[in-house]
C-alpha cells in the first residue's frame, strides 16, 4: 500500500512524527500537502507563533521559521543600490548621515532624515513610495512620522502606506514642552506635558479610530520607557526618589494594572525593560557596571535574586523571547537565561570584531550580524547552526571597521555593504551613498531531491 492511498487523517498522524526540516518535502513527495490544523500543531510543536498583525498560513509559518535553521534554505538576491547622501569630509574621513530603516512586511523603509522612502523588495529593491518627514515610531505595518509641525500616521495597506491619523500640532496654546510617543498595529499613545508635570495620556484604537484620555500626574520625573507589549501600555518612571517603577495599563479594559519597583534609590546612566508573555526583565547601567532583576509577569514575583553590580559589568544588549533571556556584556561572550533554571546561565562566545547588531527570529534563533555578514544561533540548544558572508568582489570584508546597515525580520535578511567608504573622493562629488544590497529570502520552499 503505497501512502497516497492512506486517508489525509492517517498521513497527518505518521507525519506528526517527521522531523521538522525535512517535512515540507516529505509532503511534496507524497503529492499533496495537509491541512491548516495540521500545520498549527506542527507550529505549536516547534513552538512556532504566528504575528497576529501579519496575513500568514500556518503553513506560512512552519515554513518561513524551519527555513532559518539552514543557510540552504534561504534564496540569495544581490543588487546595486543608490541612495542620496549627506556628507562631509574631515582629516580624509568621511562623516555619513546613519541610514535608518526598518522592515515592514515586503517592505524597507528607509529614513534619510528630511524623508522617508519604501522599497519593495520583493523583486526589487524598487522604489513605490516617497513620504514626507522622518521616522518617530513604527510598527509590522504603522509610521508614525514628524511632518514639519504635525505627527502623521500612515497605515500600510496592498504594499503602500496610507495617512490615517493627523494629529498634534505643535502649537504653544496647548502648552505641550515634551511629547513621548509609542505605537503598535493597533494602537497609538502619546503623553504630554504641561510644565514640568506629565499630565495627559491620550490612546488612539488604530481600528476603529476611538480615542480615550487619562488625566496624569507625574512632576519632575523622567520616562524612561514608553512601549506596547500586547494590550499591555508599559511606562517606566524614573520618580524624584530615584525609585525606576513599572506601571501597566490595559487598553481594552481600560484600567491600570498594577506599579512594579524596579530598582530603588539608583542613579541610573541607561536603563531598559523587556516584557515576554511569562517574564518582566529590567536592567541598568551605571560606571563600568550592570544590574539585571526578573520577574514573573502574571504575578509580578521576582523570580531570581537581582545581579549586583559586583557581579555584572556593563550590559551590552539585552533580548527576551518567551521564557528566554539573553544577554551581552562588554567583552566577546553573552549569556543566555532560562525562567526554568533562573540560578544558572549558559555561556556562548559572540566575538567583538566588527559587530553590528543582533535580532530574535524565531522562538529559538538569534541572529548576529557583523560587517561581514551574519551568525545564526540556536540559544535553546546553545550552539551555532552557521555563518554566512558577505561575498563581494574588491572589498576585504575583514578590514571593513565601520557599522554596516542590516535590517532583519522573520522573513528577510539585508545587509547593505557601503562601497562609498572604499572611495570617499568619488562619493562626495558624486552625492550618493552606493550600496551592495543582499538579500536573503527565507520565505520560499526549497525542495530537496530525496
Amino acid at each position: 500500500m503505497s501512502l497516497t492511498s492512506l486517508p489525509l487523517e492517517v498521513l497527518e498522524a505518521i507525519m506528526m512524527y517527521v522531523d521538522a526540516t525535512d517535512l515540507v518535502n516529505v509532503w511534496k513527495s507524497v503529492g499533496f500537502d495537509s491541512s491548516e490544523t495540521f500545520w498549527r500543531k506542527m507550529c505549536e510543536r516547534e513552538g512556532y507563533k504566528k504575528d497576529l498583525e501579519e496575513d500568514e498560513s500556518w503553513r506560512d509559518v512552519f515554513v518561513i521559521r524551519t527555513n532559518w535553521l539552514s543557510y540552504k534554505n534561504c534564496v540569495k538576491r544581490e543588487y546595486e543600490f543608490i541612495t542620496k547622501t549627506k556628507m562631509q569630509v574631515f582629516a580624509h574621513m568621511m562623516c555619513a548621515k546613519p541610514l535608518r530603516g526598518t522592515l515592514c512586511g515586503e517592505n524597507l523603509i528607509l529614513d534619510d532624515g528630511c524623508e522617508v522612502s519604501v522599497w519593495n523588495i520583493d523583486d526589487g529593491p524598487k522604489l513605490i513610495q516617497t513620504l514626507p518627514g522622518t521616522v518617530l515610531k513604527t510598527s509590522n505595518s504603522n509610521l508614525l512620522l514628524k511632518t514639519g509641525s504635525d505627527t502623521v500616521i500612515y497605515s500600510l495597506e496592498n504594499r503602500e502606506f496610507y495617512e490615517i491619523v493627523k494629529t498634534f500640532p505643535d502649537c504653544k496654546k496647548f502648552y505641550c514642552e515634551k511629547r513621548v510617543y509609542c505605537l503598535s498595529d493597533e494602537f497609538f499613545a502619546v503623553i504630554t506635558t504641561k510644565g514640568e508635570i506629565y499630565h495627559l495620556l491620550k490612546i488612539i484604537n488604530l481600528r476603529n479610530q476611538e480615542e480615550f484620555s487619562e488625566n496624569l500626574c507625574f512632576p519632575h520625573i523622567d520616562i524612561y520607557d514608553f512601549s506596547f507589549y500586547g494590550e499591555i501600555l508599559n511606562i517606566v518612571l524614573l520618580l524624584p526618589t530615584h525609585n525606576l517603577v513599572l506601571k501597566s495599563f490595559n487598553l481594552h479594559l481600560k484600567h491600570w494594572l498594577f506599579d512594579l519597583l524596579l530598582f530603588d534609590s539608583v542613579f541610573l546612566e541607561d536603563v531598559s525593560k523587556i516584557m515576554t508573555d511569562n517574564i518582566i526583565v529590567a536592567w541598568y547601567n551605571i560606571g563600568h557596571s550592570g544590574c539585571i532583576r526578573f520577574w514573573d509577569r502574571s504575578t509580578q514575583n521576582e523570580i531570581r535574586t537581582t545581579f549586583s553590580n559586583r557581579e555584572v559589568p556593563h550590559f551590552f544588549w539585552v533580548v527576551a523571547t518567551e521564557k528566554y533571556v539573553i544577554l551581552s556584556v562588554k567583552e566577546k561572550n553573552f549569556y543566555i537565561w532560562h525562567s526554568i533554571d533562573p540560578n544558572n546561565f549558559k555561556v556562548m562566545e559572540r566575538g567583538t570584531q566588527f559587530y553590528n547588531g543582533q535580532s530574535i527570529v524565531s522562538s529559538s534563533l538569534l541572529v548576529l550580524s557583523y560587517s561581514f555578514g551574519f551568525k545564526v544561533v540556536d540559544f535553546k540548544q546553545v550552539v551555532y547552526l552557521y555563518e554566512v558572508r558577505f561575498e563581494t568582489p574588491g572589498i576585504e570584508l575583514d578590514k571593513l571597521f565601520l557599522p554596516q546597515p542590516f535590517f532583519v525580520s522573520k522573513k528577510f535578511y539585508i545587509g547593505l555593504l557601503d562601497t562609498t567608504i572604499v572611495n570617499v573622493d568619488k562619493a562626495c562629488k558624486n552625492k550618493e551613498n552606493k550600496y551592495i544590497m543582499s538579500i536573503y529570502d527565507f520565505r520560499a520552499e526549497i525542495y530537496k531531491e530525496t
